[in-house]
């Protein structure tokens, strides 16, 4: 966590145009899977879940909720509503 807030602090006001992680490579889904092949991680678990972009986006909001950034920033952060 706190090297998140050590990044996060490094980082300065964010624009509401510009993404809070850029990507040169927008791929980001087929890097992934191979990635978790490369490691020996499944795609789908032995309950169905899936470990895709969606789910780590979804753990990566959660982790910067849990480190203190507010649900306001959040949204502004990755162009979307918060929901509660």
């Amino acid at each position: 966590m706190e090297q998140l807030r050590a990044w996060s602090a490094g980082r300065g006001e964010i624009g509401p145009d510009e993404t809070l992680l850029p990507v040169a490579n927008r791929k980001t889904a087929k890097m992934m899977r191979l990635d978790l092949e490369r490691v020996g991680i499944p795609y789908y678990d032995e309950r169905g879940r899936v470990a895709d972009f969606h789910a780590n986006r979804h753990t990566f909001i959660t982790n910067l909720g849990k480190a203190g950034v507010t649900r306001k920033r959040l949204s502004r952060w990755l162009g979307t509503a918060i929901s509660t």
